[in-house]
Parts: structure tokens; C-alpha cells; sequence
């Protein structure tokens, strides 16, 4: 194979980040269905898009919850699950979702916590609260790598949310220069954060406007990028629209009908 054999594939495996509450829910509910949602976040967004998406594909999302308090092992038997239908040839599943990230590092940390060795403070008799170590963020590391190959040998839609926090950086060279929000990285440690970041050709941004109204995506940006080159620069309206349906008449090379 040569560098020219390579094409993008319209089998989405991608990343989708943004503040809370930037519509990627309701971008997610636009893909094809039947869908799995594994949900460490435990909110309620997906039913914004209820008010557009028929109630017969509502249906066929299905949602699995893992609070905190449960351990990341029983996190890894569900995909395992998804895993064995996929080689049996009985997967009704046309996408999973793993929502999100953030939340689902903390579910990690849990089992580092657990099964790592490290230091607690606290008052004698009372609670005793767990630091992290440097082995607590290896195990983290590890068990997202773990994640992320389970997902990449699916052979349908893989979407991975994250969330977004600003990013600093100090402008000028003395004591008292000033600190500047420069744009904005994974709610991850920094190391984490850009380590999982190569595991994407697709990481898609959502934002808001100031009064809620309006929703809007960043094929471009300092976190998206796209290896399809008619996806287009600047921020996409994506208001009350069918996601999936526009980001589809990009990828095959048409514009959307206005």
C-alpha cells in the first residue's frame, strides 16, 4: 500500500469536544441507530433531541450507566461484550458512544486507587482522603490505551466525548507578565490529554452562542481536525439540524441543500 491507497472512510471513529451543554448530545443522537451509549456522565442532555429526532429511532438508543462507584473492570466487560457480538457476526449495533472521557478517567483513578499503592491525609478515626501518584496516572494511561484499541478494531460508529477547559499561557518574559487564555485542551492532565488526541484523524469542537440559541461545530481548530478536505474551515451552524446528515453531504463531496 502506498500513501495514495489511503482513503478517509466513512465509518465514523471520532472524537466530539466542548463545554458542557455545546450540543454534542444532540449531534450524537443523529447517527445511525441502533445505538450504545455508555454513559459515566449520568445527565439527562440526550433529551434535547427528542424534540427532532423521531420517537421509533429514540427508542433504539440504549443507554448503560456507570456511576462513579463502579470500578473501570466492569466498564471493560461491556465492551468486551460489544467485542464478542462483533466476531460473531451479531452486533446490532450500527454505533457506541462512550460519554465521556472526563468521567470516565475518574472511574479509573477509582481502581488506581485500589489497586496502587500511595499516601492518604486525614484525621486519625475520620476520612482519609486518597493522593494520586505518579503509578495512579500510569494506571490511567494504560486503561484509556486499553479502551481506545477495544474501540478502533470496531468495525462501526465509535464516538468518544470530551470536555474542554481553557488553556493559558503567560505572555512575556519577567515575574509579573501576564497570564492569557490562548485557547482551550482536553479536561485531562496535559501528558493524557495530548497522548489520546494521536489516536484521531476526526476530532470535531461544539460550541454555544452567549444566549443559548444558537450551536455551531469546528472541523478546524487548535483541537479538531479532519482528514476530509471538503469539510469546511470557520464555524458551522448546525441549529436544530440533523448532524449527521450534513457532516454525510460534506464527506461525499456535496454541499448541503439550504
Amino acid at each position: 500500500m502506498t500513501a495514495a491507497d489511503i482513503k478517509p472512510s466513512t465509518r465514523f471513529f471520532g472524537l466530539f469536544v466542548g463545554e458542557s451543554s455545546s450540543g454534542k448530545d444532540c449531534a450524537i443522537s443523529s447517527f445511525p441507530k441502533p445505538m450504545l451509549i455508555l454513559d459515566s456522565d449520568l445527565r439527562k442532555g440526550i433529551l434535547a433531541a427528542r424534540k427532532w429526532i423521531p420517537e421509533e429511532e429514540f427508542k433504539q438508543i440504549e443507554i448503560k450507566q456507570f456511576p462513579p462507584t463502579k470500578n473501570f473492570g466492569e466498564f471493560d466487560k461491556e465492551l468486551l461484550s460489544v467485542q464478542s457480538l462483533i466476531t460473531r457476526g451479531a452486533c446490532p449495533y450500527k454505533t457506541i458512544v462512550i460519554n465521556s472521557m472526563t468521567s470516565l478517567s475518574r472511574i479509573i483513578m477509582t481502581d488506581a486507587f485500589e489497586f496502587m499503592a500511595g499516601n492518604t491525609i486525614g484525621p486519625k478515626g475520620g476520612y482519609q482522603l486518597r493522593l494520586s501518584s505518579p503509578g495512579d496516572y500510569k494506571f490511567e494511561k494504560a486503561a484509556f490505551f486499553t479502551v481506545f484499541d477495544y474501540l478502533r478494531s470496531f468495525p462501526i460508529n465509535v464516538i468518544i466525548v470530551g470536555h474542554t477547559v481553557p488553556r493559558y499561557e503567560q505572555v512575556g518574559d519577567n515575574q509579573y507578565a501576564q497570564t492569557v487564555q490562548v485557547g482551550t485542551r482536553l479536561s485531562l492532565t496535559e501528558r493524557l490529554a495530548n497522548d489520546l488526541l494521536l489516536y484521531f484523524d476526526e476530532a470535531y469542537e461544539f460550541y454555544k452562542s452567549s444566549d443559548g440559541r444558537n450551536y455551531y461545530v469546528a472541523f478546524h481548530s487548535q483541537i479538531a481536525r479532519t482528514c476530509f478536505d471538503t469539510l469546511p474551515h470557520g464555524r458551522l451552524d448546525i441549529t436544530n439540524q440533523n448532524f449527521y446528515q450534513k457532516w454525510l453531504s460534506f464527506v461525499n463531496g456535496s454541499q448541503p441543500k439550504p
